[in-house]
């Protein structure tokens, strides 16, 4: 029997990137006059890691893995300062079944360690890239 496994790819990225952002923003909100200050940004982190969210993404297809095979989707989705994952979007998507399927996974998600800015927890985006392979 084939294995079919569900990588999460760019995740890190994605969420550098938006980190970047919000240093930025925050950097340039700064008046002129104003001493700069370096800021420590923290990601949010599913629990356990990138390894453990991408077996938690396998496990949730483990009975359908041939229906999604080759399949591509990307979703964008909130963590609040809890650890709480709120308005998911499915951006893109290959089928209407996996999008249906992946909508449902994200709202029984585990709570994830919340993005920190200075040490506080903090609201934040994740743009998730998701390819299911053979």
């Amino acid at each position: 029997m084939k294995k079919y496994l569900l990588t999460a790819l760019l995740i890190s990225a994605s969420i550098i990137a938006q980190a970047n952002t919000i240093e930025k923003d925050l950097i340039m909100a700064e008046p002129a006059n104003a001493r700069l200050q370096t800021l420590a940004i923290q990601n949010p982190k599913f629990p356990r890691g990138e390894e453990a969210l991408k077996q938690f993404l396998t496990s949730l297809i483990a009975d359908e893995e041939q229906k999604f095979a080759g399949q591509k989707a990307k979703l964008a989705f909130s963590i609040d300062a809890m650890g709480l994952i709120y308005n998911i979007q499915i951006m893109e998507c290959d089928s209407e079944l996996l999008q249906e399927k992946l909508k449902g996974f994200f709202t029984h998600m585990p709570h994830w360690e919340p993005a920190t800015l200075d040490g506080s927890p903090i609201n934040s985006r994740v743009v998730l890239p998701i390819t299911i392979q053979e």
